[in-house]
């Protein structure tokens, strides 16, 4: 009887410890699938991946905190803009590419505006506007390259990276909006 028991014991102790080694054994958590899904319907899903995963609460993030990491994203990409165009406006410059400075600074404010909305829209669990608030950083970026890119300086100021990021990272925020309720 004793060694029934024994047996019971160490069968029940192998399942126990197989157990989350067969969990290992899955393609992980669900935000992977998730993620994954998300940046399958993106044009750059290694740009998205890659977006997604440099907050380290993407591994552990479901739909709704997904949400927050890419809105999270393009605020903090809108708000490095805004601080670099803000620093470019204290050097003089061509009265023109001042002048197309001066908007990307209005349409960046706008953007992180926007980006802070979304934010305050996901606390409330009020989520009808967030792919409107995704569209108006993309605008934001359209609008600044159409007043510098007049002037040919967007690759020398840098813009064109910054706008080309605010749209990509603006098209998840999209994607991922249309996975809430």
């Amino acid at each position: 009887m004793a060694t029934l028991h024994l047996a019971c014991c160490s069968l029940s102790l192998l399942l126990l410890l197989l157990l989350p080694i067969s969990s290992l054994m899955t393609d992980g958590p669900p935000s992977v699938e998730i993620v994954r899904g998300v940046c399958n319907q993106t044009a750059y899903y290694t740009y998205c991946i890659n977006a997604l995963y440099s907050d380290p609460r993407t591994p552990n993030a479901d739909h709704y905190f997904l949400a927050y990491i890419s809105f999270g994203l393009v605020f903090a990409n809108a708000s490095n803009s805004l601080d670099h165009v803000s620093l470019l406006l204290k050097s003089p410059k061509d009265p023109n590419l001042t002048r197309g400075l001066q908007v990307c600074q209005g349409w960046y404010r706008r953007s992180v505006t926007a980006m802070l909305s979304a934010k305050s829209d996901l606390d409330s669990h009020s989520f009808s506007k967030l792919a409107s608030y995704a569209g108006q950083a993309v605008r934001a970026a359209d609008e600044c390259e159409a007043a510098v890119g007049a002037t040919s300086s967007l690759p020398a100021l840098g813009l064109n990276i910054r706008n080309r990021d605010i749209k990509r990272l603006s098209y998840i925020c999209t994607i991922v909006s249309r996975l809430l309720p």
